[in-house]
Order: C-alpha cells, then sequence, then structure tokens
C-alpha cells in the first residue's frame, strides 16, 4: 500500500534542481504529496531550497523566498542572543528554517482561527496584487497547508473535503501562495479587494485609491492600491490585496478615498477639472 502523505519542508535545491522524479521527492510517492517553500534559488547563494514543484500542492509563503522577519536586523539580534557560532548558524538559515517553523506552529495558537490557506496562481507578483483570490465553487482552486491535516479537531472535516475534491479534478501542479506575519504564529488573514470602473467614466484619471475597510469585529484604514500615482480608465477591474493579524469578521462597509495625483496635475487644462473615478461597485 501507497503512504498516506508526504510532507517536503523547503526541499533542498543544491543537486536537485533538475525536473527529476527518480532522483528526488515527487507527487507520486504517496497517496497526497505536498510541500512548502520558504528559500528557493537557481544557485546556493540565492537560497537552500528548490523552486520547482515537486507535490500536488505545492505553498510559497512571501513568494517562497526573502521572509518577513530574516533580514540583517534580525541576524544581529540571533548573534546577540546566541552568540556568534549560533546566531549566525540561525541567521543563514533562517528563511529555509521557517518552512518547519510555520509546519510546528500549534493551530491554538492561531489568531482567532486563522488558518494558512494557499491561493492558486500564475506568480507571486499576481497574487500579492490581489488578482488571485477566489478559490473556486468546490475550494479546488485553494489548499490548507496544515501539520495535523484530516485529524485537526477544528478543521479536519474542512481538510478531508479537499482531499475528496482533489480526487475527482484535474491534479495538475498546483503553486499555491500566501503571505505571513514576521513573528509566531504567523498566520495571516487575507482580504481581496476588487473595485469596479464604472464605463461611464468620461476619460482616464491618475491619481491614489485608498480603502477604509469596516468589519464586524474591527476596521482598517488606508488600504493603498500602488505607492505611486496608476492610471484608471473606464471599465477596468481594479484589485489588491490586505492581510491582518487580527481578523476584520464579515465585511459591512467600504470607505473609498480617491486622490488626484501623477504627471496629469502639470496639465493647466485640468487643474479647474480633475478627472474623477466612476465606481460601479466593490
Amino acid at each position: 500500500p501507497q503512504i498516506g502523505r508526504i510532507t517536503a519542508l523547503d526541499p533542498a535545491g543544491p543537486d536537485f534542481y533538475e525536473d527529476n522524479p527518480e532522483a528526488r521527492l515527487d507527487r507520486s510517492d504517496a497517496a497526497y504529496v505536498d510541500a512548502i517553500h520558504t528559500d528557493y534559488g537557481n544557485v546556493v547563494l540565492e537560497g537552500l531550497g528548490l523552486q520547482d514543484t515537486v507535490g500536488m500542492d505545492d505553498f510559497y509563503p512571501n513568494g517562497g523566498y526573502r521572509q518577513p522577519g530574516c533580514g540583517v536586523t534580525k541576524g544581529l539580534f540571533n548573534v546577540l542572543q546566541s552568540g556568534i557560532g549560533e546566531g549566525l548558524s540561525k541567521t543563514v538559515a533562517c528563511n529555509h528554517q521557517r518552512s518547519w517553523g510555520l509546519f510546528i506552529v500549534n493551530p491554538k495558537a492561531m489568531d482567532e482561527h486563522c488558518q494558512y490557506v494557499g491561493y492558486e496562481c500564475d506568480s507571486w507578483d499576481k497574487f500579492r496584487e490581489g488578482k488571485c483570490g477566489d478559490c473556486g465553487a468546490q475550494g479546488e482552486q485553494c489548499g490548507v497547508f496544515s501539520v495535523l491535516g484530516k485529524d485537526d479537531p477544528d478543521y479536519g472535516n474542512h481538510y478531508l473535503q479537499h482531499m475528496n475534491v482533489m480526487k475527482t479534478i484535474d491534479t495538475k501542479k498546483r503553486k499555491l501562495y500566501f503571505k505571513t506575519d514576521d513573528n509566531k504564529p504567523f498566520c495571516l488573514h487575507h482580504y481581496q479587494i476588487i473595485v469596479h470602473l464604472a464605463n461611464s467614466m468620461p476619460r482616464s484619471a491618475t491619481g491614489f485609491i485608498n480603502l477604509s475597510l469596516h468589519g464586524s469585529r474591527r476596521s482598517v484604514d488606508e488600504l493603498k492600491f500602488g505607492e505611486i500615482a496608476q492610471s484608471y480608465g473606464p471599465g477596468m477591474k481594479v484589485t489588491a490585496l490586505g492581510t491582518y493579524v487580527k481578523s476584520l469578521g464579515t465585511i459591512t462597509q467600504i470607505d473609498l478615498k480617491w486622490t488626484f495625483g501623477g504627471l496629469q496635475l502639470l496639465d493647466p487644462t485640468k487643474l479647474f477639472n480633475f478627472p474623477k473615478l466612476h465606481v460601479q461597485k466593490i
């Protein structure tokens, strides 16, 4: 009989960069193979892990590299706390070690029923721009990274349902993305925002869109759609991704703030007639 599950924690990159299933872990090695990538690179100097998919579900938190909390500041803290030897080891391998750090987090430590939900997406850039937030009709476009799986007392049934769905659909290799915090338990609540601009807009407008989200539990201000002025035209669909340690609950109200800006400020014909956004729905 086949092994039920194998989970790869940042599978090693050196000497395993070539996609050769006979030489390394592959999706056929168990009934369900998943992997989490936290330090991938094309060469050892870039990262210790493997970028290629090895399982049915491959999770890439924060894109699969450069994990939050693994920067220079954290490295200096490690040296001061643990000494040069152990401190440098923790610093060099910080991204690599984050894989098991995420894996062994006690689910009960997760804030307000937070889960590591990965969303299928073509790339990390598209995901963090908020373009991939749909789990599909049966949840087939998402996956839950969980140490307990079907044995989780709170989410085991959901995990088992996901496994049953995966058996009935095309089991292609999936790249799943999610963002994390820089401290334990790392989990963040994800919110995809989609703003539909109306076709009735008379012309394109350049500037900044900021949102305030009001939920049944709490509210947040100033969710930015980019750090620089963007051009928005009639009929456009604009997306953003908001992540928060605390759950907002059910979203009950969204306030949109539009600020005219960019190179259009230099156009004298628009000084007294600023372009406006016509929002159809959010």
